[in-house]
């Protein structure tokens, strides 16, 4: 799913289709649409904010006090791949956890997809860090 918004263009992705499920190991079909978006990206010089979002309801993974965590790593983990397997640079992209503090309200078929969820963030205009 895709939203355009005032700060760029977001492309929404359950987290299922890049993890397995309560962990930060990408999945097969993860890496291919992770390498999608790396194409995309290399096209254009637009940074790119990845922002996860984890649902408290559907957290369980020992390794991790809460979900919030989990999404911090899974962040790091599709900015690591970006940068280590697309050739992305680094400065270009902005990993973000968001736990269940930014739920997804909106027309959205899936119920869990609101929550559990990857949005890549293509910012419209110029981010400095």
């Amino acid at each position: 799913m895709y939203t355009k918004v005032p700060r760029g263009l977001v492309v929404s992705i359950p987290d299922d289709k890049i993890f397995a499920p309560n962990s930060t190991k990408l999945t097969s079909e993860g890496e291919i649409l992770l390498d999608a978006i790396g194409k995309v990206l290399k096209m254009f010089n637009n940074k790119c904010a990845i922002e996860s979002h984890t649902s408290a309801m559907n957290y369980n993974n020992p390794g991790y006090k809460d979900s919030w965590e989990i999404s911090i790593h899974r962040a790091n983990v599709i900015t690591d791949y970006l940068i280590n397997k697309c050739k992305i640079e680094t400065l270009r992209l902005y990993p973000i956890g968001f736990g269940d503090t930014m739920p997804f309200y909106g027309n959205v078929a899936q119920e869990d997809f609101k929550d559990n969820r990857i949005d890549f963030v293509i910012f419209d205009y110029y981010t400095r860090r």
